[in-house]
């Protein structure tokens, strides 16, 4: 097999408060991710630890910024005809996109030459057990067509994520949930990374590097969660985020290859991973869906999908990001990617 799974180990004892100053050991487990390298770091003592570093939602708390919020946000339905910008020239019909509860339009205040947000559904606010897969799909099907009528128009343009913040922890500004559209002339910085990995993969085995990893992953079956239309879900060996799942596109190249089968089955898997987050009291989360270049095949590269949960809403509350991810580029794993696995699968 061209996929190496590595573990290394060191430990540290010490005397502990929290055990009557008994002496214990902490086992430090390092995994290297098989294509970037990068590392994600737990411990015996860290593992089911996540309360500790997340604390408990406050639901009650976000019923209130929710509330406080809702009069003036910018995306509610009474709102966002009026009070959301609108793209110039002709190669967007209104200079904005529908379908069903979504509008897409220009960020108003962008970060890239391409930057659109999806305002997702009327409704200002939603647990995570409440984003239906039809809205989401609604939500990813206008991003999709968002892309096509760019990359027609301009298509200079040709690096694309379809993206999700969700509440402030999350680093969402506005409560009601939303989704970005990210990109232009060059890839983010992880997109590229990732290409050139995969195309340095193929070029060394004559092999995709996702294909070699799902078929890796299904043989072992620790970490492979369900395998569903076009769609494959997993939690990665070295996460780069908390309680990471993965979803993985095979043979789909960039956004603009995206079957309305493929589309439903990323809708319908977010929808559940969402689901699962709430069962484990979590109430943010980040998503990225990445694609290669639109402008011709890139048989060694998928779309695919990474969901992460992010900090709780709870006041006062401490970022789960801090100079080991930030700076080090390294991620802590609060849950094991096999039992997080084994406990998602209750949810297909």
């Amino acid at each position: 097999m061209t996929i190496e799974l590595n573990k290394f180990f060191e430990s540290i004892t010490f005397l502990s408060p929290l055990k009557n100053m008994e002496e214990i050991e902490h086992v430090i487990e390092r995994r290297q991710d098989p294509l970037s390298g990068r590392f994600a770091i737990g411990s015996n003592e860290l593992v089911g630890k996540g309360q500790f570093f997340f604390g408990p939602t406050d639901h009650d708390l976000i019923e209130k910024v929710a509330r406080e919020s809702r009069e003036n946000c910018f995306f509610c339905p009474e709102n966002v005809e009026g009070t959301t910008p609108r793209y110039t020239g002709d190669w967007l019909a209104e200079g904005c996109l529908k379908k069903g509860e979504c509008i897409l339009f220009p960020n108003l205040f962008p970060v890239s030459a391409v930057h659109a947000v999806v305002a997702l559904g009327r409704a200002h606010y939603r647990k995570l057990d409440d984003f239906p897969a039809d809205l989401l799909e609604d939500g990813l099907s206008t991003s999709v067509e968002f892309c096509k009528s760019l990359y027609r128009a301009m298509p200079e343009n040709k690096y694309f994520t379809i993206n999700s913040n969700y509440l402030f922890p999350a680093g969402a500004s506005l409560v009601h949930p939303h989704m970005q559209i990210f990109g232009g002339k060059y890839p983010a910085s992880i997109t590229n990374e990732t290409l050139e990995a995969c195309r340095r993969f193929f070029e060394d085995e004559a092999l995709s590097y996702f294909d070699q990893l799902l078929k890796l992953e299904r043989q072992l079956g620790q970490r492979y969660v369900i395998g569903e239309g076009p769609l494959e879900w997993l939690t990665p060996f070295a996460p780069m985020g908390t309680n990471e799942v993965l979803g993985i596109v095979p043979g789909c190249q960039h956004l603009l290859m995206l079957s309305d089968q493929a589309i439903a089955g990323l809708a319908n898997g977010i929808s559940k991973v969402l689901a699962f987050y709430s069962k484990m009291d979590f109430s943010t989360f980040n998503f990225s869906i990445y694609s290669a270049p639109l402008d011709g095949s890139r048989n060694f590269f998928p779309v695919f999908i990474r969901i992460i949960c992010r900090q709780n809403v709870r006041p006062n509350y401490r970022t789960d990001d801090y100079f080991i991810q930030k700076l080090l580029g390294e991620e802590l794993m609060l849950t094991l990617p096999e039992d997080l696995a084994r406990n998602l699968k209750d949810f297909w």
